[in-house]
């Protein structure tokens, strides 16, 4: 929770979610940045979705007539290993002759060492963003997301799903992605 004395009418403070005066010990709400993109298929730049939010967030006005002092309970931005966007990037200049070649006909294939490459690096990204959001969880937090392309939520789901069982998902989107893998990548954008 945001301290009292902070002034929400005050100019925001530079380099923090919202210009808010809150970090992770404070905020009641963390949300995990994953800059990752590495099966887009049409498309690029989610990748820079989190920090392009972050800079322009502090121009927010979180001034809301229903929910007085919506700035309260404190949000904070945490950024996950910063080698998270490097190895986005890396892997998406592989991932991308791949893809163009299935668009020009050629048929997915699971054992492309790129799809495998991915598949792999997928999985540990979805395993530390579960292992966050679980401790997040513990520690009484309200764990959220900003990634990033579809792929990024999966293991915030996982932890949301073993933290409290049963619960559901409002999805706002042109198309569910819900395939269990497209162009051969398990943990797929779609």
């Amino acid at each position: 929770m945001i301290s009292n004395d902070f002034d929400p009418n005050g100019v925001g403070i530079k380099g923090t979610l919202f210009g808010l005066p809150a970090d992770e010990s404070q905020a009641a709400v963390i949300i995990l940045s994953v800059p990752w993109e590495v099966t887009v298929s049409y498309g690029s730049g989610t990748s820079n979705g989190p920090a392009a939010i972050l800079k322009a967030s502090a121009q927010l006005d979180l001034a809301d007539p229903n929910f007085h002092e919506a700035w309260q309970p404190g949000y904070c931005l945490k950024l996950l290993d910063p080698d998270i966007q490097r190895k986005s990037k890396q892997l998406r200049t592989k991932t991308v002759s791949y893809i163009e070649s299935l668009e020009e006909g050629m048929p997915p294939n699971p054992n492309f060492p790129v799809v495998q490459e991915a598949n792999q690096a997928g999985f540990c990204l979805k395993e530390s963003i579960k292992i966050q959001a679980l401790e997040l969880l513990q520690n009484q937090k309200i764990p959220a997301l900003l990634g990033g392309d579809h792929s990024c939520p999966l293991g915030l789901m996982e932890a949301i799903a073993e933290h409290y069982g049963d619960f559901g998902i409002l999805q706002i989107d042109a198309h569910a992605d819900l395939r269990p893998a497209y162009e051969g990548f398990q943990y797929s954008h779609a």
